[in-house]
């Protein structure tokens, strides 16, 4: 996709269409009292997909596009009409909607996430998710481990993220008290699919993560996560 260049004398705002520049690079010069309208293509764009041996180099007080045999003069309503050409040309899109539930405890599961911190670390998480286009819709969890709901990324690898959210989120935390210093996450974590439809089921069990711990540790539920999604493990080394 071909992205606005800021130039000198560029008009910023084309229309009141600012998704236009999601379509062709565009840019508009003034030229005495005549706006300057030209559509520009970077290097071998148009060898490839529904572009393929199309010329839409134009300037001039008229542009003439590609073999539709239309002219069109250099006046806002240009805009308009080029955008309804959208249709004409298929850009290719990549598409996906992956819900996970991630979860990983504290260093040894230590009981370190406290009423003091627990909120402002969960906020904390989910921009770190947010910097990284992973859409948080629920963080939540106890005194040694947190859960993670969200929409992961096109742009980013699940262990990419994981290194991200632990990394950063470990070296705040040390700044927050001394009660802190020590505080580390463990090295492994589990990541699990969620069905779209059952959103609200996982956020609820997030919400609710104090009831669900009065009776079961963190390493029961994990194992029940482990077993629910028939995820082999090896119990010596699941933990660290």
């Amino acid at each position: 996709m071909i992205r606005l260049v800021p130039r000198a004398g560029r008009i910023p705002v084309l229309n009141g269409r600012d998704d236009f520049r999601d379509i062709f690079g565009v840019v508009i010069e003034n030229i005495g009292r005549c706006p300057m309208l030209k559509i520009i293509t970077l290097s071998g764009w148009c060898s490839r997909g529904a572009l393929k041996g199309h010329n839409i180099l134009g300037w001039g007080n008229a542009l003439s596009l590609w073999g539709i045999g239309k002219t069109y003069p250099t006046n806002p309503a240009v805009i308009t009409h080029i955008i309804s050409l959208w249709a004409i040309i298929k850009m290719p899109q990549s598409l996906s909607k992956i819900c996970t539930h991630i979860v990983f405890s504290t260093k040894y599961r230590q009981p370190l996430i406290d009423d003091k911190i627990e909120a402002e670390l969960h906020r904390y998480l989910g921009g770190i998710c947010k910097k990284f286009d992973c859409l948080p819709l629920k963080v939540g969890g106890y005194v040694d481990h947190v859960h993670i709901l969200c929409v992961l990324s096109r742009k980013i690898a699940v262990m990419k993220l994981l290194e991200e959210v632990k990394k950063s989120s470990s070296k705040w935390i040390k700044t927050q008290g001394s009660d802190y210093a020590n505080f580390y996450w463990q090295d492994g974590y589990g990541i699990f699919s969620v069905n779209p439809y059952e959103l609200d089921v996982v956020i609820k069990y997030i919400e609710n993560q104090k009831t669900h711990h009065e009776n079961k540790t963190f390493q029961t539920e994990y194992r029940g996560f482990l077993k629910k999604y028939n995820v082999e493990y090896d119990e010596r080394y699941v933990w660290e």
